[in-house]
């Protein structure tokens, strides 16, 4: 018994000793009050759940259990009931068996109603019985465990003397795993996120001191196993390593109970679950890092670089396809103006294509059109249709090769002809050019792209 509880009966004897010696000289008056008391609570509903209420905030008599919760009765320190208050849940009253002999529930289980089936009586809302004074009290223990939250933090929880424990509702469990090492002896750290709940409040409660450090007891040699198996590098896939750890917990585990019965022994769902009344849900693995610092940096220094080659190489995949649709209306111009008599444009295509001149034609024009998005300096040409026919309103004509059809149509003002300055050279016109040969002069690009797109 602890000091407040003897002080509190101290003080409940002195007072009944007082009304006692109060109550032979007023007997009549005493009586009174005793009956009148005795009436208001049986017959006021109000008075009677304050009654209650004012004795469950001592846990004498009666104590609340909140929605989702259940606490445990001792008597004489030894289990004598569950207070369960979880709307459409009931505790198992028997074991239940699979065909293979397998417990798929087992007595004291917290376990969802069958469909039409009513919950057991109790009291109002979370109200419920604990029994005798004194004789039958509140189950309490020390609980420490770490939490794991959204944010990929760790948060740590320590209540002493709790009574009151989640029932069968999924919490986020924290596990840190040091002193790991992959395969080729690196040493790791990291933390996992371990989802599971009370289901067996027995069971959680004793047949091990706390039930969430003998939960890290079976799933961390497992994950330590499974780390073992993979490079540093081959780990960083999280989602896949997650699988593999996943797996490991549903496999026989070598240093697990046997099962009765049987020569397998149990997984450490199984044995966590008919041994502790522990449900794991799922688990994830939030970070996974070499121990030491410095390997750690060299880690992100690569990870860095990584990303920024797929962010080079998405830029370079976009400038590709935004430059794919003023590309095909360049080379379909193009090829028009290689037609020759009684040609179809399909047939001349597939003659430039069989003497390289259209791969040709198409690099160069790629890499114009490339130059222009980039701002570089390319070399300028008149605008204008080579037929000088008016083209649509708002478009222009951009020349691209020989001069005879070929070019881009694009939208934009047209600017005027820049010559080379100091020379008072006009701008050099376009010869028609070969299957075979290239499409340039001395070297240099003969193209604008001002304004195209």
């Amino acid at each position: 018994m602890s000091f407040k509880d003897f002080v509190a009966w101290v003080l409940i004897g002195l007072a009944l000793f007082l009304v006692g010696y109060w109550a032979v000289n007023h007997y009549w008056i005493f009586t009174g009050i005793v009956v009148a008391l005795a009436v208001a609570v049986l017959q006021v509903r109000v008075i009677r759940q304050y009654v209650c209420w004012s004795m469950a905030q001592f846990d004498f008599i009666f104590t609340e259990v909140p929605e989702g919760r259940f606490k445990v009765v001792t008597r004489f320190g030894g289990h004598k009931k569950t207070l369960l208050n979880k709307e459409g849940y009931k505790l198992a009253e028997a074991d239940e068996m699979d065909a293979s002999g397998n417990p798929v529930v087992i007595k004291g289980d917290i376990i969802p109603l069958k469909p039409g089936e009513q919950a057991p009586p109790t009291l109002q809302g979370g109200l419920f019985l604990v029994g005798w004074p004194g004789i039958d009290r509140l189950f309490s223990t020390n609980m420490k465990f770490l939490k794991s939250l959204s944010s990929g933090s760790i948060e740590s929880h320590s209540e002493e003397l709790q009574d009151t424990f989640y029932a069968k509702v999924d919490y986020n469990y924290a596990i840190l795993f040091r002193d790991c090492e992959d395969k080729n002896n690196l040493p790791l750290i990291g933390h996992a996120t371990l989802l599971a709940n009370v289901t067996g409040p027995y069971r959680s409660l004793f047949k091990t001191k706390n039930f969430y450090e003998t939960m890290v007891g079976l799933v961390l040699p497992s994950i330590r196993e499974c780390l073992k198996g993979y490079s540093f590098d081959e780990l960083k896939d999280k989602d896949k390593l997650d699988e593999i750890i996943w797996d490991a917990l549903n496999e026989a585990n070598p240093k697990g109970r046997t099962k009765p019965g049987s020569a397998t022994t149990m997984s450490v769902r199984e044995q966590l679950y008919e041994d502790y009344g522990v449900e794991i849900i799922a688990l994830r693995i939030v970070n996974i890092d070499p121990a030491d610092s410095k390997l750690r940096e060299l880690t992100l220094i690569k990870y860095r670089a990584e990303r920024e080659a797929d962010a080079a190489e998405a830029v370079r995949r976009k400038e590709a396809i935004e430059a794919a649709g003023p590309l095909v209306l360049a080379m379909d111009e193009w090829v028009k103006g290689q037609l020759q008599d009684g040609e179809t444009p399909a047939q001349a295509k597939e003659r430039l294509q069989k003497s390289g001149a259209y791969a040709k034609h198409e690099t160069h024009a790629k890499d114009l059109i490339l130059a222009y998005r980039g701002n570089l300096e390319v070399a300028r040409n008149e605008f204008g249709s080579p037929d000088g026919s008016p083209l649509p309103s708002g478009l222009q004509y951009l020349s691209v090769g020989d001069g005879q059809g070929a070019g881009v149509l694009f939208s934009g003002k047209r600017k005027k002809q820049r010559n080379n300055p100091g020379k008072g050279k006009g701008p050099k016109k376009p010869k028609p050019v070969a299957d075979d040969e290239d499409y340039s002069e001395d070297g240099e690009e003969d193209q604008d792209l001002d304004d195209l797109l």
